[in-house]
């Protein structure tokens, strides 16, 4: 098997590389909005809009024209996160999967920094990014095939606005971006994640960018859905089976529609060690709606849950999705 290589290259700033099995150390859930956000929620949950990805072809031109990627420059890092296999004993995740988490910053608006991997046949890219904790600066999180040291066609792309909800315990963050792609061509293919800067920037706060890579058949049917731009239709009374979380930093997303005969609902996941968080979408901001005694009052619209794993030690496991109605 062709050996397979996560690179990182900064084109500007300084960036740090850590080799780590999980994302739970630098991300904490918690269940509480912002004084401004849960008054937002509190008030008017704003349901009535449906996420839609924004125009990202400046975006796309911005980096094609500006930005030429040297992979002789490259970083090489390990080529596999061995202790990765050590915490997926009896899990579903493949013992071949590598996850590898880069935090670095970006020292002007519309600089980026990138990220060169090598997907084999059927292989899975799932790729989050934490941006700045500062309702001022937005990074997008963009995929480019990678072609004679260039980037080349756009492939995808996770385009939301910054909003910083706040999860208790005092910890207040702008939910992850997050792409996940599969390679359907019949040979190996190279490509570029891109952390752009597309307002504002930072060069002492940093964005953490995690990078996945798993075989075909160990991730579940639903993938790629690890965006609210690709969440999966769902609806109120049915279970969702046959989903799993394969890496860690995987986190699914579903769309929930909600009428006008139903005041709210309940969730249930039949995994203890994964969470379900209730979105909507203010534009293209997520804002987390709060729960009060295990119920999401809800008003007619649309709603998007993210499942996602918070284990200090990851184990790739099943879940069964459950949504019940309220009032």
């Amino acid at each position: 098997m062709k050996k397979k290589l996560l690179k990182i290259v900064m084109s500007l700033g300084v960036i740090a590389v850590m080799n780590i099995s999980l994302l739970g150390t630098n991300i904490v859930h918690a269940a509480a909005n912002t004084e401004e956000t849960n008054a937002l929620a509190q008030e008017e949950l704003h349901a009535d809009e449906t996420l839609s990805g924004t125009d990202s072809s400046s975006i796309r031109q911005e980096i094609k024209e500006n930005v030429i990627l040297n992979a002789e420059s490259a970083f090489e890092a390990n080529e596999r996160v061995a202790e990765l296999s050590d915490s997926r004993e009896g899990g579903r995740s493949s013992s071949n999967s590598v996850t590898q988490q880069f935090i670095g910053t970006i020292d002007s608006e519309n600089g980026l920094s990138y990220a060169i991997i090598t997907l084999a046949p059927g292989e899975i890219l799932q790729a989050t990014l934490l941006g700045p904790n500062d309702p001022n600066i937005n990074y997008d999180l963009t995929l480019f095939t990678y072609v004679n040291n260039e980037i080349d066609e756009y492939v995808d792309g996770s385009t939301l606005t910054t909003a910083i909800n706040s999860y208790g315990n005092g910890v207040s963050k702008t939910v992850e971006e997050g792409i996940a792609y599969i390679n359907d061509d019949n040979s190996y293919q190279d490509y570029v994640v891109i952390v752009y800067a597309e307002e504002g920037y930072s060069e002492t706060e940093e964005f953490t960018l995690t990078i996945s890579i798993d075989e075909e058949g160990y991730y579940d049917s639903e993938e790629p859905n690890d965006s609210p731009f690709y969440a999966t239709p769902v609806s109120i009374g049915n279970n969702v089976t046959g989903c799993d979380l394969n890496v860690s930093n995987d986190q699914d997303w579903f769309a929930l529609s909600i009428p006008s005969s139903i005041a709210g609902i309940s969730l249930s996941l039949g995994n203890s060690g994964y969470t379900a968080e209730v979105y909507y979408a203010l534009g293209t901001s997520m804002i987390l709606v709060n729960p009060s005694n295990n119920i999401y009052n809800l008003s007619t619209g649309t709603y998007y849950i993210r499942v996602y794993s918070l284990q200090s030690t990851f184990v790739s496991s099943g879940y069964t999705l459950t949504i019940q109605p309220y009032g």
